[in-house]
């Protein structure tokens, strides 16, 4: 009885208990660091009625408004907490689980399954956007619920529930944020390469009408997609990618945003894409052709076109493509099922992928690990401001993580923005250039004090003209640097003080 009992609840009882795992690591240091600037923008955001949340998408951001409508119900319910917001990321990293475990079972089984859910589990690449106020984990888990739905079509053109969840899937990650597009395409590419032969274009037929369907869905929102991305294609900040990017992401997709340098995690990633290729041979060799070259297709294709683009402007960053780690743990799972049946190597890539995975998460939850000290700028000039000073931010829309955590202290001071206040250009954040510095002199005319939070300087004043025009005028008698942040206090008094 006992060997009747583990033979029918033993996989259900491992799938609770990764559930738990992945669980536990979402929720661990889930409020230990504070909100860096995006993830207080997308609070601000979310705070606004449903018509401005429109309006400063569409005016200001490079995103759709799907996200900031989930977070806005989500907030007003549980809160707008540094735990409360990043909850909602964390439901759907749990979520995300649900697809990925049941593609791996419908490729190659319940062994399958499993891997593919622990690796999903330990992720420390989804690990750190699951404890994110943005909206990566909620396009992976849409694209994945897609991703879903054409696994199952692929064999069976007419599967109702994998039709509607491949056209549900795609609508949503296409609100949720713009680089989803890449998806759509991909699965196009795909068909048409794979349904090229005329008897087998009806085959095809089931996915074309899902995905006009999701572009139906999507069409009130196209005008403005194009008017983002035109602004985009006009300034961004993202850097130009080099021949080391590549590389650089897949070591990103393997041990998370706080990847460990040593040479050892670098031949990890050649032990990983290699398990990858293994699962797509065995698919391939199964029989099961259309499903891998399906799942190398939405890995690779949507990579490759960002970075065709991004030689023209630059829109590749690792983080928008947490949703295409998506078929490669996939395929990762399949192969290591299939070395499992080979005792030794499957100990030794089970000991040696889930060290790593291991260190690679305790690095994200390392304390030193901070995009922005946000609590310690407020503090610092909490502590040390006077009725009347003025506290400047070059990056304007700094100023929204400064408020977030100034609600918790008193600040008698007056804050503006430079070159212009927030979004007053209907720009996120505006370059400061030499004719503005008639503007940002006219504002400290007659203080006695003024406050520059210097934050984002690379891109928002990289000639440094802010500072210098200050200390031309002022004397600067204390500064504090935190992470991602500069502090420096100039006066017209006397000097005081110390920095």
């Amino acid at each position: 009885m006992t060997r009747k009992a583990l033979h029918r609840y033993g996989a259900p009882l491992l799938y609770v208990l990764v559930f738990l795992l992945a669980l536990a690591t979402r929720v661990y240091h889930l409020a230990a660091r504070p909100l860096w600037i995006d993830e207080a923008f997308s609070v601000w955001m979310a705070r606004h009625s449903w018509q401005q949340i429109w309006m400063w998408t569409v005016r200001i951001d490079q995103h759709p408004p799907g996200y900031y409508g989930l977070l806005h119900l989500w907030g007003n319910v549980w809160g707008w907490s540094e735990a409360g917001v990043r909850t909602l990321s964390l439901l759907a990293g749990l979520l995300t689980l649900l697809p990925v475990m049941h593609m791996a079972s419908i490729l190659a089984g319940k062994r399958a399954a499993l891997w593919a859910s622990l690796l999903l589990a330990l992720s420390p690449f989804h690990v750190a956007y699951a404890q994110e106020a943005r909206m990566y984990t909620w396009v992976t888990f849409a694209i994945a619920l897609a991703l879903w739905g054409a696994i199952r079509m692929v064999n069976s053109v007419r599967d109702r529930w994998g039709g509607m969840a491949l056209g549900l899937g795609t609508a949503m990650s296409l609100w949720l944020h713009n680089m989803a597009v890449l998806f759509p395409l991909a699965l196009v590419g795909w068909g048409y390469v794979w349904y090229r032969k005329k008897e087998e274009r009806a085959l095809a037929r089931p996915f074309r009408r899902t995905l006009l369907w999701s572009g139906g869905a999507w069409l009130l929102w196209m005008p403005f997609f194009v008017r983002q991305a035109r602004g985009v294609m006009h300034r961004f900040w993202i850097p130009y990618p080099t021949w080391r990017t590549l590389f650089d992401t897949f070591h990103t997709f393997h041990w998370g945003v706080a990847a460990p340098r040593e040479l050892v995690f670098w031949a990890g990633d050649v032990m990983w894409v290699g398990v990858a290729f293994v699962g797509g041979w065995y698919l391939w060799r199964k029989g099961e052709q259309a499903r891998a070259s399906l799942l190398a297709t939405v890995l690779l294709l949507p990579i490759g076109m960002a970075l065709v683009v991004s030689l023209l402007r630059p829109i590749f960053l690792p983080r928008l493509f947490l949703w295409a780690t998506v078929p490669y743990l996939l395929l990762a799972a399949v192969g290591l099922s299939a070395l499992s049946r080979q005792r030794r190597v499957s100990s030794l890539l089970l000991a040696g992928g889930m060290m790593a995975l291991l260190v690679s998460a305790w690095a994200h939850y390392d304390a030193d690990y901070t995009k922005e000290d946000w609590p310690g700028a407020v503090g610092y000039v909490a502590s040390r401001a006077r009725s009347g000073d003025l506290v400047l931010f070059n990056a304007t829309w700094a100023q929204l993580p400064f408020d977030y955590y100034a609600q918790r202290v008193p600040l008698p001071v007056e804050e503006r923005g430079i070159p212009v206040d927030l979004f007053a250009r209907g720009e996120l954040e505006p370059a400061m250039t030499e004719a503005d510095v008639p503007h940002l002199l006219n504002l400290i005319r007659g203080r006695a004090r003024v406050w520059l939070v210097y934050s984002h300087a690379w891109y928002t004043d990289p000639e440094g003209i802010i500072p210098r025009v200050l200390a031309a005028q002022m004397t600067q008698v204390a500064e504090r640097r935190f992470v991602g942040i500069r502090v420096v206090l100039y006066s017209r008094e006397s000097r005081v003080g110390s920095r």
